[in-house]
C-alpha cells in the first residue's frame, strides 16, 4: 500500500529536506545502515567505516549525543531512507529529547521517499491444510508472544468470529440472581451475565482467549469469559458492563473461537499448539502474501515531566508511516484507592469494558508533557488502538496533512476524562488537513477527533468519514459543573459515512457540557445512520451550553441535523438540515432556563416530520427560520400548523413556510437564486468552498480513492417465545425490559395463577405511581421491517385493570404506532377510538395481532380474541395509528390503571407469519 507517497507533495518534501541540509545539521537513516556509524553520509562509505544509522532509537540516541556537545545552534533534520524499520519495543522521547523555537529537531522522510515503522514481525514459510495456512510461532508455544491483530496484505484480517461478519447473536433474557456465596445475599447479574440461545456459546478448546464482542446503543465491549452454565445457558464475565445486558437490544458475536474459522479472511491463533491458521480471501498465495502479525501495542512515545517543569519541546515528525501494533485488550474500572483516572490498563484478564468515544483507549503514539511539537505529513495505519493521543499537559501541538485510516481506534484524542487545571491540562492544540476514515475496527466507539476536558483547540479542514461512531466530539460533562472544555473551534470539516449501521446515540459533531467561547462552523455533515436511534449531524448532548453553531450543512441524517438534549444559551443560526430521515431538529428536555436561540435556519425535507421529541415544548427562541416539505405535505410542528405554532408559542413570528429554491438538494447543492424567500429572512449563502482538505491534488484527491465502509445490514428480528417456566416467582423477565416500578407495585413472575403451566407474569399498579403508563415492560429486541408479523399471548384482567398493547417505530424520532389496542377498566376493547367488545374479568383470553410491514404494509392489523372456553372473534382491517406504519422496533404492554389492581400475561409469542 503506497497511500503515503500519494499523499505528500515530493516537491514540497524535497524543500523542506534541501532547506534543511543547507541552514541545520542532517543525519541519515537507512534499513542497510549501522547505529554505530555516524549517520552523517546518507549511503555507506566506500571502506564501510562510515554511514548511514540504522532505528529510529539510534538516531535518537546520535541526536542526544550531538546535544551534549552544546546547546543547538542549527536545526536538527533526521532523514530516513525508504524501506521496512522493525521497532521491536515503543520509541520513547524525553525532555533530552528536546529542540527549541528556534532550532527544532526533525524526524522526516527523505525526500521522495517513504519510511514505514512496523510494529510487527513479518511472517512467512506458512504450509497450506484443507484450504488454511499454516505457521508455527515458537514464541507463541512458549508463551513469550500472543497477538490479537493479523495484517494481511495492507488490510486487517477478521479475527475468527461467530456468526460471521454482518450477523450477530442476541441476549435471550437477563440471567436470575444467585446467592453470593460470602454473604449469602441474592447477586445481581444484570450486567455480568446473560441467557444465550442453543448452540450460540460453548465450552471451547483454549476457552480463555475467546472473546464476546457485546453492543451496547453507543459503545462496544470486548468481554472474556469467566464462568460458563450450558445447562442453564448463562455466560457470565469477569467485569460488568455499563449497563445491563438487556438495555439496548443487546447483541453480539463470539470472536477467536477455534470452530470460527469459517469464512475467507480470517484468522485464528492456536496459542496451545503454538500455531497461526489463516484463511485466505480468493487469489491470495501464501509465497506472495505480505502478513505481519504486532509485537507492540504503542510505537512513539513522548513523555515529559511537569513536576519537574521539563517538557518534550520542538520535536517535529514528517512524512512517516507507522503500521502494524495490536489493540489493548484488558482496560479494566479502577476500583483502587488513590486511582487518578476512571479506567487503567491491567495485566487481569477483565477484557474491555466499553465506553462513551473509546475514551480510554491508548494511542499507537502517545504524548504526554509536550510542548509545540508536530505530526505532518504523516500515515498511521493498521494500528490496533487510536492513532495519536494528545494527553495530560500537551500544549501547543498540531496534527497536519496526516493520513490516518484502517484503526483499531480513532484519528486524534485530545486531553484526559479526569478534571486537570494549569500545567496539567491540555490546550491550544490543532487537528488540520487530516484525512481520518475507515477507523473504529476493534472500538467501535471510537471517534475520529476526541476533545476530552480540554480547551482552545482547533480541529478544521478534516475529512472524516467511514466510522462507527460520531465524526469529532467535543467536551466531557455529562452536566452544568464548571467548565472542563471551552473556547474550541470546529470549522471547515466534510464529515460523512458515519455510523453505517453499527451503533446509536452519535453526532456528525457531537458535544457536552458547558462550553463557553466553542463555535462549530461551516461545516459539511451527510450521510449519517445509525442502528437504532440518533444520528444527528449536530448533536448537542447533555448540559451542552453557550456554544455557537452557524454555517454549517447537513443532509441524508437519519435523526436530522440538529439535536439538543438540553443545555442553555446555545445559539443556532444560518444552517441549512435537508433531508433528515426521521425527523430535522429536536429537543430532548425542555427546562425552565433559556436553551436556545434558532434563527435564519433553513430546514428542507422530503420524508419523516419536521420536528422529533419535545421541540413543541422546550424554553428557546425561534424567528426568521424557513421552513419546507418538499414532498407537498403541510408543515407541522408536532400536529400544529405554523399558525398555531406562532399563537401557541410566540415563537418563529418572522419564519415562513417556502420552497428556498435549492439548486439541487438531493446531490447536495444548497446554492439558491437571488429570488430566494431564504434572502428576506436575512439569511446569508453559505460558502463551503473551503471545506475539507486543502492542499495540491495529490492530497486533496485522496477522498475519493479511499475505501468505503459497508453499511451494516439491518437484522430482521421477528421471533420470540416466553412462557415464564423458566423464570423464578418473583423474578423480573429477563426478555423484556420493565420501568416504573415502586415497592410493592410493578411486575414479576407469579404462581398465583397460569394459563399453562405453573408461572405467568403480573402487572401490579397502585395509585402511587404517578404516570398512567406505568409499570410498563417493552420488547425492545424486535426489529422487523418486511412480512407479516404476529404476536399473540394470553391475558386475565381483575376488577379495574387497564391495559395497553402496541407496536411502534419509535426510536430516533416521534413514536409512529401501529398495531395499538387498550382494555378499559370496565373492560371494554378500543382500537382507536372503536369499542369492539367486552372482555372478561378473571378469565383467560388470547390476544391475536398480526400486521403487514414494508412491502406488505397496509396501514391496518387484524385481531382475534379468544376468550377461554368461547369462540374466537375477529376484526380486520382496524386502523394503525399511523397511516404509514411500516417497521417495528419496540412492543410494549402498560398497565394504566393508577388503582390498586392486577393483571397477567401469559404465554407471549413473536413470530413471522405467512400472509394470511
Amino acid at each position: 500500500m503506497n497511500v503515503l507517497r500519494a499523499s505528500c507533495s515530493i516537491a514540497a518534501g524535497l524543500m523542506v529536506a534541501l532547506g534543511s541540509v543547507l541552514s541545520g545539521t542532517t543525519l541519515y537513516v537507512a534499513p542497510g545502515g549501522r547505529d554505530s556509524w555516524s549517520g552523517t553520509v546518507a549511503t555507506a562509505t566506500g571502506n564501510g567505516r562510515d554511514g548511514p544509522l540504522a532505528t529510529l532509537q539510534g538516531a535518537r540516541d546520535a541526536v542526544r549525543r550531538l546535544k551534549q556537545r552544546g546547546p543547538l545552534t542549527k536545526p536538527v533534520s533526521v532523514l530516513f531512507r525508504e524501506g521496512i524499520y522493525p521497532v521491536p519495543e515503543p520509541v520513547v522521547f524525553e525532555p533530552l529529547d528536546s529542540g527549541t523555537a528556534a532550532f527544532p529537531i526533525t524526524y522526516a522522510a527523505f525526500p521522495g521517499e517513504k519510511p514505514v515503522f512496523s510494529g510487527g514481525r513479518r511472517l512467512s514459510g506458512f504450509r497450506v491444510l484443507d484450504g488454511v495456512w499454516r505457521l508455527k510461532l515458537p514464541g507463541v508455544a512458549a508463551g513469550d508472544w500472543f497477538f490479537r491483530s493479523l495484517f494481511v496484505n495492507g488490510r486487517r484480517a477478521i479475527r475468527a468470529r461467530t456468526p460471521n461478519v454482518g450477523k450477530y447473536h442476541h441476549v435471550v433474557s437477563k440471567a436470575p440472581a444467585v446467592k453470593d456465596p460470602a454473604t449469602g445475599e441474592e447477586k445481581n447479574r444484570d450486567r455480568t451475565a446473560f441467557v444465550y440461545s442453543p448452540g450460540d456459546i460453548k465450552a471451547w478448546r483454549n476457552f480463555e482467549d475467546v472473546h464476546l464482542v457485546v453492543y451496547d446503543a453507543w459503545a462496544t465491549s470486548i468481554l472474556p469469559i469467566a464462568n460458563l452454565d450450558e445447562r442453564n445457558r448463562v455466560v457470565e464475565f469477569a467485569t460488568e458492563g455499563i449497563w445491563s445486558m438487556m438495555s439496548w437490544d443487546t447483541r453480539y458475536y463470539v470472536e477467536h473461537a477455534p470452530d470460527a474459522l469459517d469464512a475467507p479472511g480470517e484468522w485464528y491463533l492456536d496459542r496451545e499448539a503454538g500455531e497461526l491458521l489463516y484463511r485466505p480471501l480468493p487469489g491470495e498465495k501464501p509465497e506472495t502474501a505480505s502478513v505481519y502479525a504486532p509485537v507492540l501495542e504503542q510505537m512513539f512515545l513522548l513523555r515529559g515531566d511537569r513536576k519537574a517543569k521539563a517538557y518534550v519541546e520542538h520535536v517535529v515528525f514528517d512524512g512517516l508511516s507507522l503500521q502494524h501494533t495490536d489493540w489493548t485488550a484488558n482496560i479494566a474500572f479502577a476500583r483502587r484507592a488513590g486511582a487518578v483516572t476512571p479506567y487503567e490498563i491491567t495485566d487481569r484478564p477483565v477484557g474491555y469494558q466499553g465506553t462513551q468515544a473509546a475514551y480510554p483507549v491508548p494511542g499507537a503514539v502517545q504524548l504526554t508533557d509536550t510542548r509545540h511539537c508536530a505530526f505532518r505529513n504523516c500515515e498511521i495505519t493498521l494500528v490496533g488502538n487510536h492513532a495519536i493521543a494528545l494527553g495530560d499537559g500537551c500544549k501547543d501541538t498540531t496534527v497536519e496533512r496526516c493520513h490516518l485510516h484502517h484503526l483499531g481506534g480513532g484519528g486524534v484524542k485530545i486531553g484526559s476524562a479526569p478534571t486537570r487545571t494549569g500545567e496539567a491540562l491540555a490546550e491550544r492544540n490543532v487537528v488540520d488537513n487530516n484525512f481520518i476514515h475507515y477507523a473504529g475496527r476493534v472500538y467501535r466507539a471510537a471517534v475520529g477527533v476526541l476533545i476530552l476536558r480540554s480547551s482552545h483547540n482547533r480541529v478544521s479542514h478534516n475529512e472524516i468519514s467511514d466510522l462507527t461512531y460520531t465524526g469529532i466530539s467535543a467536551g466531557w460533562d455529562w452536566g452544568y459543573g464548571a467548565s472542563s472544555a471551552h473556547h474550541n473551534i470546529i470549522e471547515h470539516n466534510h464529515i460523512h459515512r458515519i455510523g453505517r449501521g453499527h451503533l446509536s446515540d452519535m453526532g456528525g459533531v457531537y458535544t457536552l457540557g458547558i462550553s463557553p467561547g466553542t463555535v462549530i462552523r461551516y461545516n459539511l455533515i451527510h450521510d449519517l445512520h445509525c442502528y437504532k436511534y440518533g444520528t444527528t449531524a449536530l448533536y448537542q448532548d447533555q448540559a451542552s451550553s453557550e456554544m455557537l453553531l452557524e454555517n454549517n450543512i447537513s443532509r441524508n441524517c437519519q435523526t436530522g441535523g440538529y439535536t439538543l438534549h438540553y443545555g442553555r444559551d446555545n445559539i443556532v443560526r444560518n444552517n441549512i438540515f435537508a433531508l433528515g430521515v426521521s425527523h430535522q431538529i429536536s429537543l430532548g428536555r425542555p427546562e425552565d432556563h433559556h436553551q436556545l436561540a434558532f434563527e435564519r435556519n433553513l430546514i428542507y425535507y422530503v420524508d419523516g416530520n419536521l420536528t422529533g421529541h419535545k421541540w413543541n415544548k422546550g424554553t428557546f427562541t425561534a424567528d426568521r427560520n424557513l421552513y419546507w416539505d418538499a414532498a407537498g405535505e403541510p408543515v407541522k410542528w408536532g400536529a400544529q400548523s405554523l399558525e398555531q405554532w406562532r399563537e401557541e408559542t410566540k415563537r418563529d413570528l418572522g419564519s415562513v413556510v417556502a420552497d428556498p429554491q435549492f439548486a439541487n438538494a438531493e446531490k447536495g447543492d444548497f446554492s439558491i437564486p437571488p429570488g430566494s424567500p431564504a434572502h428576506k429572512l436575512g439569511f446569508v449563502p453559505i460558502d463551503m468552498s473551503k471545506v475539507g482538505l486543502y492542499g495540491d491534488s495529490q492530497w486533496t484527491s485522496l477522498p475519493s480513492q479511499a475505501e468505503v465502509m459497508p453499511m451494516e445490514p439491518t437484522p430482521d428480528i421477528a421471533s420470540f417465545a416466553d412462557d415464564y417456566e423458566g423464570t423464578p416467582v418473583g423474578q423480573l423477565p429477563g426478555s423484556f425490559r420493565v420501568h416504573g416500578e415502586i415497592p410493592g407495585a410493578g411486575i414479576r413472575v407469579t404462581d398465583r395463577v397460569a394459563a399453562a403451566g405453573k408461572h405467568s407474569l403480573e402487572f401490579v399498579d397502585s395509585p402511587e405511581i404517578k404516570a398512567d403508563y406505568n409499570p410498563h415492560m417493552t420488547f425492545e429486541q424486535t426489529r422487523a421491517k418486511e412480512g407479516v408479523l404476529r404476536a399473540t399471548f394470553d391475558v386475565r384482567l381483575e376488577e379495574g385493570a387497564m391495559v395497553t398493547f402496541e407496536w411502534r417505530d419509535w426510536f430516533g424520532g416521534p413514536i409512529k404506532s401501529g398495531p395499538s389496542l387498550s382494555m378499559k377498566a370496565d373492560g371494554k376493547l378500543v382500537v382507536k377510538g372503536q369499542e369492539l367488545m367486552t372482555v372478561p374479568h378473571g378469565k383467560w383470553m388470547n390476544l391475536d395481532v398480526v400486521c403487514g410491514l414494508g412491502s406488505k404494509r397496509t396501514g391496518t392489523f387484524s385481531l382475534t380474541v379468544t376468550p377461554s372456553g368461547d369462540e374466537p372473534r375477529r376484526w380486520d382491517a382496524l386502523p394503525c395509528g399511523y397511516r404509514k406504519f411500516g417497521k417495528v422496533n419496540w412492543i410494549g404492554i402498560i398497565s394504566a390503571a393508577q388503582t390498586d389492581t392486577r393483571f397477567q400475561i401469559d404465554n407471549f409469542r413473536l413470530e413471522k407469519v405467512d400472509e394470511e
